[in-house]
């Protein structure tokens, strides 16, 4: 086993001279395993090995004894170890998350800030052919797509995973073989979490009643799915570059070119959209679906999605955004009335106007629209209604509720940031007219 790991390394240049790696290291026969192995491959490669282990604050006396454990292993080894104390549980729920999903983030959070102290530029994990059969058994139950069916890699940016290439049985075996003794976590045989249940219930079954090279096979069909999609990404990407533009945590899609692509590249195309805004965590199929359907659909349909994700319908395009609650404040307004003669030269510009004040009717306010308001469009009287206005400039129907509006009853004097009525126009007989200043942060499209 131990030279079908160094095999393994190498093809995949998981480890170069001059590298310093952070191996992460619970005390289980996985992670035993790996760093055993990183030490002996020291011998043939150049490079430094630090370890971390993290107590969770979930097993009580055992997650303190697995501790001391791993303590004890790295002064037999000559090893640096730094350990982390963490209340997984607490994190769990303040986040939302499943204690399994919350383990994970902070598990990385502090192989992360281990690299950044220790001035290392990978971290080594212990997981191992079975772990990642299981791993495609997890997205596929919870209906990913392809990406997700492809299995772990054996390196994903800064992380290496140099076991990827044996089952658990060799790891146990090779351990065994060498006298060498690990921790057993209890809680790996109960099915408190999705991956037990997999483990304990569905691959076990399934090596014992339909295939005892299960785990193979599941990974040899994961094989065909990554070359797949090496294939079919060649022609992802150049669809992406003609109709996808990508802005500040918001894709817009041109849906006049998408909706010609095939199937398979229309998924393709709003996954690297999604992925782009926030992160593919709990996207399945069902959701790529849903907007994939707002190609056929009228302007100003929207489909929401996890963590706070909107796709919408934008007359020509397909916008993908994260939508933060927050609340439009109104702009500040400063009014001056000024007697009129005809020759005062004062700035008419987006935001400052100027009104015949004797044409006010009701009392001035600045809202936002509601039913019935309307604004003159020309000097002959032409009325429109407010909005067929934003419905002909596109102004998208999310944002109409947050433009706001100087309004004289349902008489809209000014749309700030875009027009104003004609009906209040300063004329030859103008005597007094109202100068109306808006303070926005910034201008509207």
């Amino acid at each position: 086993m131990y030279k079908r790991i160094c095999e393994f390394v190498k093809e995949n240049n998981l480890i170069l001279d001059g590298d310093s790696i952070i191996v992460g290291v619970s005390g289980g026969a996985d992670s035993v395993c790996l760093l055993n192995v990183l030490l002996a491959l020291k011998n043939e490669i150049d490079y430094k090995v630090y370890a971390v282990h993290i107590n969770h604050g979930i097993r009580g006396q055992a997650a303190l004894e697995d501790e001391t454990f791993v303590k004890e292993l790295c002064k037999e080894y000559d090893v640096e170890l730094s350990v982390y104390k963490k209340n997984v549980p607490e994190f769990a729920k303040a986040n939302h998350l499943t204690e399994e999903e919350a383990g994970r983030f902070i598990r990385y959070e502090c192989f992360e800030q281990e690299m950044r102290l220790k001035n290392a530029n990978k971290i080594a994990v212990a997981h191992h052919k079975n772990d990642n059969a299981e791993t495609v058994l997890i997205n596929l139950f919870r209906g990913s797509g392809l990406e997700g069916l492809k299995g772990m890699q054996p390196k994903n940016n800064n992380i290496i995973r140099p076991l990827l290439c044996c089952q658990r049985k060799e790891i146990e075996e090779y351990l065994s073989s060498k006298n060498i003794s690990y921790c057993t976590d209890a809680t790996n045989f109960l099915n408190d979490y999705t991956r037990n249940k997999i483990r304990n219930n569905i691959i076990s079954y399934a090596q014992e009643e339909i295939n005892s090279s299960v785990v193979d096979n599941i990974l040899a069909a994961a094989e065909t799915v990554n070359m797949a999609l090496e294939f079919i990404s060649k022609y992802t990407n150049k669809a992406i570059e003609k109709c996808v533009i990508l802005k500040e945590k918001k894709t817009v899609i041109d849906n006049n070119i998408y909706k010609e692509f095939d199937d398979i590249m229309r998924m393709n195309i709003i996954r690297y959209a999604i992925d782009y805004v926030d992160g593919l965590r709990d996207i399945g199929r069902v959701h790529i679906l849903l907007v994939d359907k707002l190609k056929d659909m009228e302007s100003g349909k929207t489909i929401d999605l996890p963590k706070g994700i909107v796709a919408r319908k934008e007359y020509d395009n397909i916008i993908i955004e994260k939508v933060s609650a927050k609340t439009n404040e109104p702009p500040k307004i400063d009014y001056e009335i000024i007697e009129w003669s005809g020759s005062e030269i004062i700035e008419n510009c987006d935001y400052t106007k100027l009104f015949d004040y004797d044409k006010i009717v009701n009392r001035l306010e600045v809202r936002t629209r509601k039913d019935g308001d309307y604004f003159i469009t020309n000097n002959t009287g032409g009325k429109k209604k407010l909005k067929d206005y934003f419905i002909d400039i596109k102004v998208p129907r999310q944002e109409r509720d947050n433009v706001y509006l100087l309004a004289d009853g349902n008489h809209v004097l000014w749309i700030i940031g875009y027009r104003i009525s004609e009906a209040y126009k300063i004329e030859k007989n103008t005597k007094r007219v109202l100068k109306v200043t808006a303070h926005l942060e910034k201008e509207k499209v």
